[in-house]
């Protein structure tokens, strides 16, 4: 493979965007540097032309190019540059057409050629991670530990505060970091008797908005509130911005009020 590598740089810092055909474009070419995170490889991917990182050019698809005009295959070109294996070096629309293509030859009977390309993958050399992928592995691992980190009672605890705090539901609470996963909360509910009677006194404090997200309306003290509201002579637009609920809830709650 050849080496067009001069010097490094930051992808980031050498792209520039064309609104007006969706197209990255490089100021310098060909560029040195190797995409590090998923991001910057969907950005280069994301129009209807590929921009050549060796010549600048923009194509529909680079394979061909890449062979005829600088003597590397593909996989060459994704090794060089931190692209992703088995992803397509082509625009959107090529990706698409390609995509409808293969379906409708499947639908004819042409079945993919897995067996020899089971064989040829036999005692192939392992190829490295490109450098976004270790990135991506490392943080999944990151995420594995935490999910498997023992919790003491006041982490549980700290949820609940968390909720009263940022007038967050369960589930929005958990999202946040250092917080327990979600699933692990709902095990720990489950087990534990006096931290479900805690959590339900936690919504109890919570506005009615953050308790219908989360399913947990007082239906009855909800009610009450509603047709006093509805007495003083507050319309359903403005109860609706009061509470932070939906016109249709409320709407629904009164007449099931008013049928009784």
């Amino acid at each position: 493979m050849r080496n067009y590598i001069k010097d490094s740089g930051n992808i980031a810092d050498k792209l520039i965007m064309n609104k007006t055909h969706n197209l990255d474009v490089m100021q310098e070419y060909p560029w040195c540097g190797k995409f590090r995170t998923k991001t910057e490889i969907d950005d280069y991917l994301a129009g209807n032309k590929v921009q050549c990182l060796i010549c600048g050019k923009l194509f529909k698809a680079l394979p061909q190019h890449l062979e005829r005009t600088h003597d590397i295959t593909a996989d060459d070109y994704r090794e060089q540059y931190g692209l992703p294996w088995r992803r397509g070096l082509c625009g959107v629309e090529t990706s698409k057409k390609l995509s409808k293509n293969m379906l409708e030859r499947q639908k004819n009977g042409f079945r993919p050629p897995i067996e020899t390309a089971w064989q040829k993958s036999v005692g192939a050399t392992r190829r490295q991670d490109q450098p976004f992928f270790v990135k991506v592995k490392a943080d999944n691992m990151k995420i594995g530990s935490e999910k498997i980190k023992k919790y003491t009672e006041q982490d549980y605890k700290n949820v609940l505060t968390k909720m009263l705090r940022e007038k967050k539901g369960l589930n929005e609470a958990c999202k946040d970091t250092g917080m327990p996963d979600i699933r692990i909360v709902w095990k720990y509910v489950k087990k534990n008797a006096d931290f479900r009677k805690e959590l339900d006194r936690t919504y109890e404090q919570l506005p009615y908005s953050v308790q219908a997200g989360a399913g947990r309306l007082p239906e009855k003290k909800f009610r009450e509130d509603l047709l006093s509201l509805k007495r003083s002579g507050i319309t359903v637009a403005d109860i609706s911005r009061l509470l932070g609920v939906s016109r249709s809830l409320i709407n629904n709650r009164l007449k099931d009020v008013q049928s009784v």
